[in-house]
This record gives C-alpha cells, structure tokens and sequence, in this order.
C-alpha cells in the first residue's frame, strides 16, 4: 500500500508540474505576442527586423505584413513619413491594412523602451501619407491610406493624411472600416475600436473624408475616436 501510494503522489506530482509549465508556457507564448516590433525609417544601419529601434523595419509595410500572420499584436513607429507599398496592378488601391487584432503606436523618437516614455507634446511626428505617386499631385494618390477589417484595434499618435478616394466604390480617404468578404456576404462586427491622439488633414473621399465604414451588415460597438482632429 505504501509503494501504491507513492507512486499516486508521484503521479500527481507530474500532472501538477506538467499543468504549471503548460500554463507558463501559455503566459509566456500570450506575452511575446504583445511584446512591440519597431519601425524607423532612420534605422539605417541596423538588421531591419523590427525586433529593437536599433534593428527596426525602416518601413511600416514590412512591420504591417508581419502582424498580418495575427503572432503579432503591437507595432511602435518612430517620427518620420510613411506611405503603403504594394506590389498590385493598381498602386491607388494599396493601403496599410490591418486584418488581424492590432495595436499601433506613433509618435516615438526612437530610444522608447516604454509606451510612457513616449512625449506626444516633443513634436515627434509620425505620418501616414497616401501621397505614393508624384508629390502634391492628389489624383494619383492612394484611395486610402489605411483599411480596418479586424474587430479589435487601436490607432494612438499618427497623422492620417492625403488619401484620396476618387471612385464609385466605397472608401474613406483616411481610414477604411472594411468588412471581408464571406460565404454569408459581408458582415463585420468592430468591438473595442480605439482612434487616439491622432490628426486627419486633407483626406478626400466621395464618402467619407477621414473615417468610413464600407457597406454590409457592419455592426460597431465600443468605438471611441479620442483627442483627435479633423481638417
């Protein structure tokens, strides 16, 4: 009976360590996903990884792909001028586009190691510009310079600016709230939509000129647009 019972705790003992490290291994795999990658266009010299300032992405493209695969939930961007690229047969219709639950933060000189050590009042200026084609030209502009179809995402710190939407379909020339496309038509639920401390300037659309959402049974709950302007 003793030799019985030993082995029952020892038994015991092992499921106990293997849930505590499977839990571990859970919060551990939960953390890396929202640990930031890193865009600066000034990081020159680095490995453009975005796995630190001093190896960040130069573009916000690359960092926008990668989050693309959903592993990836956060994405800081220092000051500087960024526009989509694309590689389609219509280089109006690239956009950044974010299909997966995103977090995406502007404003960062580039040394940040913490979301609070980041000065907004510094002038630290990060731009998203649908200027893609020849400078100050508006016609050849992006549609939009950046398309939503994830439910829960956040937009903290950037400039959203000269996106222009000149077509009968429906698009923002800022930011377009877009639905997928399913085998039940298009339906999107946008929970938990946050848009902060960030300004729209010369956004043109035949819709809506900085914020749109596409047609389809769009339903948007918990949205707030916070500390932001529009001109």
């Amino acid at each position: 009976c003793q030799d019985s019972l030993s082995n029952t705790v020892r038994v015991l003992v092992n499921i106990l360590s293997i849930m505590v490290e499977s839990v571990y291994m859970g919060v551990f795999v939960l953390d890396l996903l929202w640990q930031p990658i890193f865009v600066d266009a000034d990081a020159t010299t680095g490995l453009n990884d975005g796995s630190s300032w001093e190896n960040a992405y130069l573009e916000l493209n690359d960092a926008v792909v990668a989050a693309s695969s959903c592993d990836i939930k956060v994405i800081w961007v220092a000051e500087g001028t960024y526009i989509p690229i694309d590689g389609t047969s219509d280089p109006r219709n690239t956009a950044f586009e974010f299909n997966c639950e995103t977090e995406i933060f502007g404003g960062f000189i580039g040394t940040e190691q913490s979301l609070a050590e980041r000065d907004l009042s510094a002038g630290y200026e990060t731009i998203l510009s649908g200027d893609i084609g020849i400078p100050d030209v508006k016609t050849d502009n992006a549609y939009s310079v950046a398309i939503v179809n994830a439910g829960y995402f956040i937009m903290d710190g950037f400039t959203i600016t000269k996106g222009f939407h000149d077509q009968q379909f429906s698009r923002s020339g800022g930011v377009t709230l877009s639905p997928p496309d399913t085998p039940f038509g298009r339906n999107f639920s946008l929970h938990n939509l946050t848009i902060r401390n960030c300004k729209f300037e010369d956004n043109r659309s035949t819709k809506g000129g900085a914020i749109f959402a596409t047609e389809g049974e769009t339903t948007i709950t918990q949205t707030s647009l916070i500390n932001c302007t529009f001109t």
